[in-house]
């Protein structure tokens, strides 16, 4: 079986996440950043695992611009669709935002991994607005391994 999981990490807490989530999946497994992608051949890979951070309600441009623009390819595999939000209660309404609807509606499991603040890592005005973002919405901070586990379970079946 052969993966490619495709992300997008800001401050690294996504990329950690894929980490472990390579770690735990049978096969071969890539993994690509999509702000350093260049052309995929989608025909080599059994699953297509596809995701990025949440920062105020969106997520990275590249990973919402690399499912626009390989919408039809990306209908032709087993996808999943993940997300690192410290939202959970919001994470529905994020992926229906974020996600083409047709993508979304395909994918096998859409996941939330949660999520790390790295305020340590933010510059200035990023730490400005997490911290008016914390005082008006309730946040879980933490990465959720179980949904890692469940999503590295369906894959490895």
């Amino acid at each position: 079986m052969k993966t490619i999981i495709m992300y997008s990490s800001k401050y690294g807490c996504t990329e950690d996440c894929v980490k472990a989530l390579k770690s735990k999946l049978n096969g071969e497994c890539r993994l690509v950043n999509l702000k350093n992608v260049g052309a995929i051949d989608f025909q080599q890979y059994d699953w297509v695992i596809i995701g990025g951070s949440i920062y105020v309600g969106k997520i990275q441009k590249e990973v919402r611009l690399f499912c626009e623009r390989n919408l039809k390819e990306l209908l032709t595999k087993n996808i999943s669709l993940f997300m690192c939000c410290t939202t959970p209660e919001q994470v529905n309404d994020f992926f229906e935002n974020n996600f083409p609807a047709k993508l979304l509606a395909h994918a096998i499991k859409t996941v939330n991994f949660g999520g790390e603040l790295r305020q340590e890592k933010m510059g200035f005005l990023d730490r400005k607005l997490t911290a008016l973002v914390t005082k008006t919405e309730p946040m879980k901070t933490g990465i959720f391994y179980q949904n890692i586990d469940l999503l590295a379970t369906l894959v490895n079946s």
